[in-house]
């Protein structure tokens, strides 16, 4: 049981990006809710799950995300809301029509332009929950705009607050991950040029010189001694860059 519980916790230390995530996604979705009930919002829902899309990885995809959903929300309600006032509908065959209108155009922009992607959902919401709730489509435009904007800031705020995030950290700490890749990757060839070829390379290569002297191929193995220092050296620079790397993230 005390191995499992140590290797579980090697595990978390070895995951402390992934962890810090999580925490944030939790924490932004349980302040939303409290927030949008506090204010009384209508479907406090929609203030969660704006709250988890603009919680990212760093902050500055944070900032990234909070600023295209907040546009294409705002294009999203503003054109839903507008088709839904101005053209007359009645009945479901009226509200089909619409909601073709709204979906292809607001689909068609956000191909163009995909930070305006949220404007199809954001659209299709302010046309149906009208319908279902029987409110007023102004009411409707109104209360999605206000419960995005509590979601997004309080996603954003949570970014920025708990266990935050840059991505020079998250750089750093790939590029130590694909240099200690990189010096396994040289330490198995150290090991293979030294114990010799692979009887499978060596029988390949035996029926490589039968081939034509045109088709033969150009690098021939050597069977003498490697010189190896050159490869310790190498392989010292990047234990020493790998530490320097974690040292700093």
């Amino acid at each position: 049981m005390m191995t499992f519980a140590k290797r579980m916790l090697g595990s978390l230390r070895g995951r402390k990006t992934q962890l810090a995530l999580a925490v944030r996604l939790a924490v932004a979705a349980v302040a939303a809710y409290a927030i949008a009930r506090a204010l009384h919002l209508m479907l406090p829902l929609w203030a969660v799950l704006t709250s988890l899309i603009v919680t990212q990885m760093s902050v500055g995809r944070s900032l990234k995300a909070t600023r295209d959903y907040m546009l294409g929300t705002v294009g999203g309600a503003v054109y839903g809301g507008a088709i839904a006032m101005l053209i007359p509908h009645s009945g479901e065959g009226g509200l089909l029509a619409l909601l073709v209108l709204a979906v292809a155009s607001m689909a068609f922009i956000g191909a163009i332009n995909p930070s305006l992607s949220a404007a199809t959902v954001t659209a299709v919401i302010v046309l149906l929950v009208p319908a279902m709730n029987h409110a007023n489509p102004l009411d409707s435009t109104i209360d999605r705009l206000f419960e995005v904007t509590v979601g997004a800031l309080t996603g954003l705020v949570v970014s920025f607050l708990v266990l935050p995030s840059r991505a020079v950290s998250q750089i750093r700490i790939n590029a130590a991950q694909l240099l200690e890749l990189l010096a396994a990757a040289f330490a198995e060839l150290l090991a293979g040029l030294t114990r010799g070829l692979d009887p499978c390379i060596e029988s390949r290569m035996v029926s490589a010189r039968r081939w034509p002297a045109s088709m033969r191929p150009v690098w021939k193995p050597s069977r003498g001694a490697v010189d190896i220092q050159p490869v310790d050296a190498a392989l010292q620079a990047y234990a020493a860059e790998v530490a320097s790397l974690r040292a700093r993230a």
